[in-house]
C-alpha cells in the first residue's frame, strides 16, 4: 500500500491509504488522458512524496517506457533539463510562477509540451501564459484524494464538473460531504475561488 498525507488546509494533515492495484489503475488512466506514449519524455517536478508523482508522471511513463526526468527542484537548472525536449512537464502553480521569474524563462521552449499541473490554484493568467509558449495545460483538483484527479480542465482554470459533486452556498460537496472548497458555478463546470479555513467543519479530508 502507498500512504500519503493531504496538505493539511483543515487543520491537520490527514493519512490517505491507497493500494499499489488501484495506484496503478489510476496510472494507466493517464496514459490516455494525457496521451503518455513510449517515444514520449515525461520531466516530473513533483516530489516523490505525492500522488502525482505516481499516478500522473513518473509511473504511467514506467508502465510504458516511455523516457523519465525526475527533476530535483532547482529554478536555474531547469533551462538546462529542458534541453532534453520533454513531451510532458508536470509540476506545480508555484514552481511555475518561480520560473517564470528567472532571466531563461524568456527562451524557454515549450511549443506542443504538455503541462499536468495541480497541487493548489492554477489562475488564468498563468495558463494563457503557458499557452502562449504553445503548451497544452491539463488542470487537476483532488488528486490525494480521489487519483488520478477528481476535476480537470483544459487550458482554463474552469474544471468539469464531476457528477459525485453538489454544491451548497457554493462549496462543494462530494458524496455528501463537504470539502471546505469553495467555487463559482457556470452551467456543468465550475472555478475554484478559495478554501474555507474552519478547523471546526468536518471535510472529506476530515472523513478519510
Amino acid at each position: 500500500m502507498l500512504i500519503l498525507y493531504t496538505s493539511g488546509t483543515t487543520g491537520v494533515s490527514k493519512k490517505v491509504i491507497h493500494s499499489w492495484y488501484d495506484i496503478k489503475k489510476y496510472a494507466e488512466q493517464s496514459l490516455c488522458k494525457y496521451d503518455i506514449k513510449n517515444h514520449s519524455c515525461m520531466l516530473n517536478m513533483y516530489p516523490n512524496t505525492s500522488i502525482a508523482h505516481y499516478t500522473l508522471t513518473s509511473y504511467p511513463a514506467k508502465l510504458v517506457n516511455a523516457k523519465l526526468i525526475n527533476f530535483s527542484w532547482n529554478p536555474y537548472n531547469f533551462k538546462n533539463v529542458m534541453a532534453e525536449r520533454p513531451s510532458h512537464i508536470g509540476c506545480t502553480p508555484k514552481q511555475i510562477e518561480i520560473l517564470s521569474k528567472t532571466k531563461a524563462w524568456k527562451n524557454v521552449n515549450l511549443k506542443d509540451v504538455k503541462i499536468i499541473i495541480g497541487g493548489d490554484q492554477v489562475k488564468q493568467e498563468q495558463i494563457k501564459m503557458l499557452n502562449n509558449k504553445g503548451c497544452k495545460v491539463y488542470v487537476t483538483y483532488g488528486l490525494t484524494e480521489f487519483p488520478p484527479a477528481y476535476m480537470t480542465g483544459f487550458n482554463s482554470e474552469w474544471l468539469v464538473i464531476n457528477n459525485r459533486s453538489t454544491f451548497i452556498d457554493n462549496e462543494l460537496h462530494i458524496d455528501g460531504i463537504p470539502t471546505g472548497d469553495l467555487f463559482e458555478i457556470e452551467n456543468n463546470r465550475c472555478k475554484f475561488i478559495k478554501r474555507k479555513y474552519e478547523s471546526k467543519n468536518i471535510t472529506w479530508k476530515n472523513k478519510l
